[in-house]
């Protein structure tokens, strides 16, 4: 009966230290609900006491080392910060008023974005910051996480673009704004993190073409509509009508398809007999 009594007591002592460890978890993922700016001063402080105390528990009871208060730590913020990033997101949908299943993401949803979790980063540094300082900057993890979870969804957007015979001003406004971010993080994300820059390069070759084609059109139409004389050079004879008509022809096409520009001078100027 006596071991009988133990083993009931000690299971009952392993779900009280699992029930408190699952309210710790509760609580540092929800920081910004719980404790707004830090409030009161001594709630993550406690906090962070009852964890070490629940990690020891947990040790004395498996008889088994275990992971640190740090390790656990940045797990749940981790978490925290996941929840926060798809938080904002919903609200910017329905703020945007996004209601396509099939392609949820948009260029303004990601600017939108990245301007609440640089939001977010500015609140951890100036309300969190002193409360974490013995196990790691609570700031410079919020720059990697929320990174992180912008970067995947930048690749999908990216994915799911298809290119247009158009400059996507909206799409090149996020890659200034991207490039403007890497500059003010950069103590905190690594280069090799930077995953947009690939496939937002094949969306600027694609611009490109496009800008191409804009221009030499742009260019055969102001010299149709521009009004000249020809300029005669000694040794050298021109017809005016023939110039012309050069210009006015069609951009001719390579093999690739790509425009190239008319010869304008290719026989418009010849040497006198």
């Amino acid at each position: 009966q006596r071991t009988a009594a133990v083993k009931c007591e000690l299971e009952r002592l392993h779900e009280a230290v699992a029930t408190l460890h699952s309210h710790v978890d509760h609580a540092l993922t929800r920081i910004h609900i719980l404790f707004p700016n830090n409030a009161p001063p001594d709630g993550i402080a406690s906090m962070l006491q009852l964890l070490s105390l629940v990690l020891f528990a947990q040790r004395y009871l498996t008889n088994q080392p275990g992971q640190s208060v740090a390790h656990w730590l940045q797990r749940y913020l981790e978490d925290g910060f996941a929840w926060r990033y798809e938080y904002h997101k919903t609200v910017l949908s329905t703020e945007l008023q996004i209601v396509s299943a099939s392609n949820p993401l948009t260029p303004a949803l990601m600017n939108g974005l990245l301007v609440e979790i640089r939001g977010e980063v500015l609140s951890l540094a100036d309300c969190y910051e002193s409360s974490f300082k013995r196990y790691f900057s609570i700031s410079q993890l919020g720059r990697r996480a929320f990174y992180q979870l912008l970067m995947r969804d930048i690749q999908d957007l990216c994915r799911s673009k298809v290119p247009e015979e158009q400059l996507e001003l909206d799409m090149l406004a996020l890659m200034y704004r991207l490039a403007e971010l890497d500059a003010t993080w950069s103590a905190s994300v690594m280069v090799q993190e930077q995953v947009w820059r690939e496939p937002f390069f094949r969306l600027v070759l694609s611009w490109l073409q496009v800008l191409h084609k804009h221009a030499v059109r742009w260019l055969l139409t102001a010299c149709i509509n521009d009004t000249w004389s020809v300029l005669r050079l000694p040794g050298l004879s021109a017809s005016a009508t023939h110039f012309r008509q050069l210009v006015a022809a069609p951009p001719l096409a390579t093999a690739g398809g790509a425009l190239t520009s008319t010869p304008l001078l290719a026989g418009a100027l010849r040497p006198e007999e």
